[in-house]
């Protein structure tokens, strides 16, 4: 999957630019989705959504000014960060276990010089009541959506 700005997206190229970042078969559905927040379009190899589109439709609901969403199956983790109106991040881990899930986070909202402390966590999805605690060491507040 990628995110291609509008104004460098051209329609007859999306299974080149995805191309560019997974290998695809030539018999693979390509899928595309215009994310207006963003002024950008989602490709992906369909027909599943992905949970990472899920996360950037939801991102901007997020009130604070410091946006952090993630979604986590047990096996990869999807992020997107962003900072008022402007995406910072947006990515895919691979996150068998929580303490993984924590790392990508932490690193990730430092590599941005963002404050955890200052900062709520959001999760879509459920989280058990430990790993909730765990992530209170380092946010100021997590939320389930």
């Amino acid at each position: 999957m990628t995110l291609v700005p509008s104004s460098f997206y051209d329609e007859s190229c999306a299974r080149e630019y995805l191309a560019q970042v997974v290998d695809i078969n030539a018999d693979t559905q390509v899928c595309v989705e215009f994310l207006p927040q963003f002024d950008s379009y989602f490709i992906y190899a369909g027909p599943d959504e992905p949970a990472l589109l899920r996360v950037l439709r939801t991102l901007m609901s997020i009130p604070d000014y410091n946006k952090v969403l993630c979604d986590w199956d047990g096996k990869t983790l999807s992020l997107a960060i962003a900072q008022g109106r402007s995406l910072m991040l947006s990515n895919t881990y691979k996150a068998e276990d929580f303490v993984t899930v924590m790392y990508y986070v932490l690193m990730v909202m430092k590599s941005l010089q963002l404050n955890p402390e200052l900062s709520t966590l959001c999760f879509l999805g459920s989280l058990s009541s430990e790993h909730q605690i765990a992530l209170y060491h380092y946010f100021k507040a997590v939320r389930l959506l």
